[in-house]
């Protein structure tokens, strides 16, 4: 599945050749991380004891898990592995995936090129010859790659790869576009001016008909009309629209309650309209604030970039140095940071020049900047590396290294 707005062209509004320097390079970083997350498929087990966490531990090379007393539980002999979810651990073995359980004992053998969590009982997986199919955790094909009547492709937009709202959008043999339920049955089929089906958030999908966009309800009906130049999915029952080059937001009736006023920028930078924590970020006038759900615009419009609130506190940019503001526009940590990243557990991953630690949500550095790269942390942990000829590894809240030479 394609991006949002995958055919359109990228629409400029951020014109400073610096800003465009320090973003891709952001941009780099992170697909470097979600690259190496994803290869993962590291979904960690939600468990609340972390005594009983099987945590990935490197020893040179290879991996294994481990408990948090660095106790080995399985044994150091794979290429690539990732979290549990749902009893399963994914692993590599010469250049093929499988899965093993919390024995270690290997119960979906690695035959495959790709392979991703399981969720509800179900995990996406993806043979040799590049078709992708859903397996039980026996390993059973339960809905595959092509049938008589769709083609599964997976979803890139936001990294959907397991069913949303219970529904999962597939290529119909004709070329249209349709919904499978999670036993795979066809319960949507949709005509052929449906140009670009999305996953559904919030009861609503982005679909876009003959050139426009508008929002699919689950029995299939295009409840808000094809209208709009652009949109995002629903998120806290508000989602954006574009008009004439223009965002502004509707409600679940389709009525425009925020004036389409605001500028585009570019998804590919990080970009989209979305509430968190009960605000939005918006362009104005080249330059960004924060509205609230009314269209107030509570934090005004002087930064050069922004991230969504995360935990209270938001990234801002301002003249090529990083910080952080709280809901009220105050800073909270000062703008002094070479790059930085979303507040996640607790910590953000933050540099003072080329390396990496976390900062605390006071600004104090709670993990030395020492790594070249860094993901968010994600129920404990986080994924480093310290060089790029060494293998990555991962680290708790702590800062402890589950890796050897």
């Amino acid at each position: 599945m394609l991006g949002l707005n995958q055919d359109k062209n990228v629409k400029l509004c951020l014109t400073k050749q610096k800003k465009h320097h320090n973003m891709f390079k952001k941009i780099i970083l992170l697909v470097a991380i979600f690259t190496l997350l994803l290869s993962s498929s590291c979904a960690i087990n939600k468990s609340t004891n972390t005594e009983l966490i099987l945590i990935p531990y490197r020893n040179g090379n290879k991996y294994g898990f481990c408990y948090s007393n660095k106790r080995v539980i399985i044994p150091v002999a794979y290429d690539e592995v990732g979290f549990f979810s749902e009893g399963l651990a994914p692993v590599r073995l010469n250049g093929k995936w499988g899965y093993i359980d919390s024995k270690g004992t290997l119960v979906i053998p690695t035959i495959y090129r790709e392979v991703f969590p399981f969720t509800n009982g179900l995990a996406l997986v993806c043979d040799t010859n590049g078709n992708y199919s859903f397996i039980d955790k026996e390993g059973n094909i339960v809905i595959p790659s092509k049938n008589a009547s769709y083609t599964l492709i997976p979803g890139l937009e936001g990294f959907e790869f397991s069913f949303s709202d219970g529904l999962y959008p597939v290529t119909l043999k004709d070329f249209r576009h349709g919904y499978i339920d999670n036993e795979g049955n066809l319960v949507i089929s949709l005509p052929e001016s449906f140009e670009y089906t999305d996953f559904f958030k919030e009861g609503f999908a982005v679909v876009r008909v003959n050139g426009k966009w508008g929002f699919l309800d689950k029995t299939g009906k295009l409840v808000i009309p094809a209208v709009y130049d652009s949109e995002m999915p629903f998120s806290k029952g508000l989602a954006a629209v574009e008009l004439n080059n223009k965002w502004g937001f509707i409600d679940k009736t389709g009525q425009l309650v925020i004036e389409a006023k605001y500028d585009d920028f570019p998804k590919i930078l990080g970009g989209g309209y979305y509430f968190t924590e009960g605000l939005c970020r918006v362009l104005l006038n080249g330059k960004f604030g924060f509205i609230d759900n009314k269209g107030n615009l509570v934090i005004p419009s002087k930064y050069d970039w922004v991230e969504p609130f995360s935990e209270g506190l938001a990234l801002v940019e301002l003249n090529g140095k990083y910080g952080f503001i709280n809901t009220k526009g105050d800073i909270a940590i000062p703008i002094v940071y070479s790059n930085a990243f979303s507040f996640s557990e607790g910590l953000a991953h933050a540099s003072l020049g080329s390396t990496w630690g976390f900062i605390d949500t006071t600004g104090k550095v709670v993990i030395s900047m020492i790594y070249l790269g860094a993901s968010d942390f994600k129920n404990g942990f986080a994924l480093v590396y310290l060089s790029f000829s060494t293998p990555a590894g991962y680290i708790d809240e702590k800062g402890t290294q589950y890796w050897e030479n």
